[in-house]
């Protein structure tokens, strides 16, 4: 069940990302003495994640700029490093923490059963996201982009374009923590690399839970309750365990509403500097943070008129946000003409190779295809069926699972509102989390956009309900109700982990974490197309190079050149066919291009019923005769390296 060189590399990646994330911790201190000079008054969990997060942006952004000076190297990496372990090391010996009202106020463990049982689910969930993010990675965008782009970035030494991935003109500031940790991994060897860059993406998990658990625990409202409603959440625990970058933009940006809301409730000055630093640092991780960034900056302005202060002073906060954030989108729009490319180019244009107008505009159709629709019937069940129906790889049913735990804590956020007993604080994170929510329902049902949302709902949804268990008639009732309501929200959290557990061991990730299963031999169980890349990449010549055609477009694991369309990966292929390319102007079309060798999924591709070179709008002999030209371009005069039911690869004469 063991192989001691395969768990030794593991348990390494394991450590470089701890090494990572004391580093984060480093850079992050003097930002928070920065902001306040009383800080640490103590060293608690909350303050701890808050300035991971705040260090964890710094780095970021430092490693954009040693990108765009081409030090992409291993030396620069382990200066790096070194110096973030000394930041970190200074701001530990400095520290001189002080007992506050906070401290005096905070509430006591009390290990009831209920409690027992939140911290049960976070162990399992910790446990299996962690061991599943040291595996070799299977997950689609991150062998797309999310590791494949910091791959390139690595072997050119530089932060550069890459070829036609046109993510790579995208915000990556998440991706360059992975970078960072491949970097010091690969000084042993690429496979501790490649674990450290899933573990240094699964850090933001445990940094995620210690902040909701502090925030929550601010108001005495179960904080070990909060965090695992958000642990057990399946598509948590798959975003944790796939090196996606969505836990690192919910964990900015749920520091930045929480500073919203001290400014709003308190217009301290050390709560408006981290809402612009933690919001301009979530900027630089993903486009979807430009929407929170607009509802904050709200929040910001009103609460600046509502506390008294200049509202001068908060336009500057907010600037400077900007500034923080700015960086990849002035790069993106050097190189493109648009800030915002790859999208609405319809709207400001942009151009670059690879993409265009038609594609940019398909994206939207592209994701309206996820979830249940927008008409008004659609949007009053949406609540119900994304709680219910969610399916994971499925996007008509929002590609993951959320289950019913948030629904079910629903009418206690609903009457401690109505009530009044939610306090101002509460009420403007449920306001933002409503927004943001609304905001999801409107673009792309995708449930891992979703997922910034859960920790602003998990800390609403304890608070409500903690306020609902003391207005009650006496202290015996109120320990009932308590009870109940526990039980309420834990019963659900506990069925959804059991949905996450099943998909763990069904993928059983932990046999190539410890070297039960060799790597390839994972990857081939796991990525059906798999076996043909490593025929690729160790039978074709050097100077091959293949054109990808509804494949997955994985770059991470392709050593050959390739030619293929990012997200609609049979685009230039349709577009061939509806110019009236046959067979033999699609291979002089492909010897142009320097293409060797074609590698295709054939079975939706040839399926009149599914395919998406059958025009309706044509004649039926028509169709049949676009699918003939394909075969034959695949077949006539082609060697077969290859191929099943599924798919096909050959080299072109």
């Amino acid at each position: 069940m063991v192989r001691g060189p395969a768990l030794v590399e593991s348990a390494a990646g394991l450590v470089v990302a701890a090494l990572i994330v004391v580093a984060w911790y480093g850079a992050g201190a003097p930002l928070r003495r920065l902001i306040d000079g009383r800080w640490p008054a103590r060293r608690a969990p909350l303050e701890v994640a808050i300035t991971c997060a705040l260090g964890a942006g710094a780095w970021s952004l430092a490693w954009f700029f040693i990108g765009v000076a081409g030090g992409y190297v291993t030396r620069v990496a382990l200066a790096t490093l070194v110096l973030g372990l000394v930041l970190a090391g200074l701001a530990v010996a400095r520290a001189t923490p002080r007992a506050t009202a906070a401290d005096a106020g905070a509430p006591t463990a009390r290990w009831q059963a209920t409690a027992i049982a939140a911290a049960v689910l976070l162990v399992v969930a910790l446990v299996i996201a962690g061991v599943a993010a040291l595996a070799p990675p299977t997950a689609k965008d991150t062998l797309q982009y999310h590791l494949a782009l910091p791959q390139a970035f690595i072997e050119a030494g530089r932060l550069t374009v890459v070829g036609e991935s046109i993510v790579a003109y995208s915000p990556l500031g998440a991706e360059m923590h992975g970078l960072w940790a491949m970097l010091v991994g690969r000084v042993v060897s690429p496979r501790v690399g490649e674990a450290a860059f899933g573990a240094t993406m699964f850090a933001f998990l445990p940094l995620l839970l210690a902040f909701v658990h502090g925030w929550a625990a601010e108001s005495r409202s179960w904080p070990l309750i909060a965090a695992a409603l958000v642990a057990t959440v399946p598509v948590v625990i798959d975003v944790a365990s796939s090196g996606y970058v969505d836990l690192a933009l919910a964990l900015l940006l749920a520091v930045a509403v929480r500073a919203a809301a001290r400014w709003w409730t308190s217009g301290a000055p050390r709560a408006l500097a981290t809402l612009a630093l933690a919001s301009g640092f979530a900027l630089g991780v993903k486009v979807l943070a430009i929407f929170p960034f607009a509802t904050l900056a709200l929040v910001a302005l009103l609460g600046a008129r509502r506390a008294g202060a200049r509202v001068g002073v908060t336009l500057l906060a907010l600037a400077g946000a900007v500034v923080v954030g700015a960086p990849w989108y002035v790069r993106t729009w050097a190189l493109t003409g648009s800030p915002f490319f790859p999208y609405y180019l319809d709207l400001w244009p942009g151009h670059a190779p690879g993409w265009d107008v038609a594609r940019s505009a398909m994206v939207r159709a592209f994701n309206d295809a996820y979830g249940g629709g927008k008409d008004p019937l659609a949007l009053a069940v949406l609540p119900f069926r994304v709680s219910l129906m969610g399916q994971r790889e499925v996007a008509a049913y929002y590609e993951n699972v959320l289950g019913v735990a948030f629904l079910a804590a629903v009418p206690a956020v609903v009457w401690a509102l109505w009530r009044r007993r939610a306090g101002a604080e509460t009420a403007v994170v449920t306001a933002v989390a409503a927004v943001m929510f609304v905001w999801w329902a409107a673009s792309a049902q995708v449930m891992r956009y979703l997922v910034p949302v859960l920790p602003l709902a998990a800390v609403v949804a304890v608070r409500a309900a903690a306020a609902l268990a003391g207005e009650t008639a006496s202290s015996r009732e109120a320990s009932s109700a308590g009870r109940w309501l526990r039980a309420a929200m834990l019963l659900p959290a506990a069925a959804a982990m059991l949905v996450g557990v099943t998909w763990f061991l069904a993928d059983a990730p932990m046999f190539a974490v410890t070297g039960a299963e060799s790597r390839a031999e994972y990857l081939s169980r796991r990525l059906d197309y798999y076996p043909y890349y490593r025929i690729i990449d160790e039978q074709l010549p050097r100077d091959a190079r293949v054109w990808l055609i509804d494949v997955r477009r994985d770059t991470y694991h392709l050593t050959r050149s390739y030619r293929g369309d990012y997200l609609f990966e049979d685009y230039t292929l349709r577009e061939h066919l509806r110019n009236g390319f046959d067979d033999v102007a699609l291979r002089r079309w492909a010897r142009r291009e320097g293409i060797t060798h074609v590698f295709v999924r054939h079975d939706i591709l040839f399926d009149p019923a599914r395919s998406v070179l059958v025009d309706d709008r044509l004649p039926h002999a028509e169709n049949v005769a676009r699918l003939g030209r394909v075969r034959d371009f695949l077949l006539d005069g082609t060697r077969v390296l290859g191929g099943d039911r599924k798919f096909l690869l050959v080299a072109l004469p």
